[in-house]
């Protein structure tokens, strides 16, 4: 992105100095063109930095969305693996105890005298 920045701000002052040129050869009047070239330079240095602080904003903005987006991912398949856990348990927790879980609690307070 920045290369094709410098290289259409480039073009663009390098026409600028070729119609400059001209006219001076035309006119006979070499120096009454230079403040516009240095003009037309000092304009390309400002659009370029504009446009290289653009590039780097977009790419601190995507490094953040993907940063993000993985967050969200591991936050996702932590919750995926704990939440399929804590249902697990919820579900053994409110289940019937069986036959044999029942008999067994019915022999130990028995024998404890419960």
């Amino acid at each position: 992105m920045l290369t094709a920045s410098a290289q259409s701000l480039g073009g663009g002052v390098s026409a600028a100095t070729g119609q400059a040129g001209l006219m001076a050869a035309r006119t006979g009047n070499a120096g009454g063109f230079s403040a516009a070239l240095d003009d037309a330079a000092r304009q390309a240095s400002v659009q370029q930095s504009a446009n290289a602080l653009g590039v780097q904003n977009q790419s601190a903005q995507i490094a953040r969305q993907n940063q993000d987006i993985g967050l969200q991912g591991l936050s996702n398949e932590y919750n995926t693996g704990t939440g399929a856990s804590i249902s697990a348990l919820n579900t053994a927790n409110s289940a019937q105890p069986s036959f044999w879980q029942r008999f067994a609690q019915q022999g130990a307070n028995s024998f404890w005298g419960a």
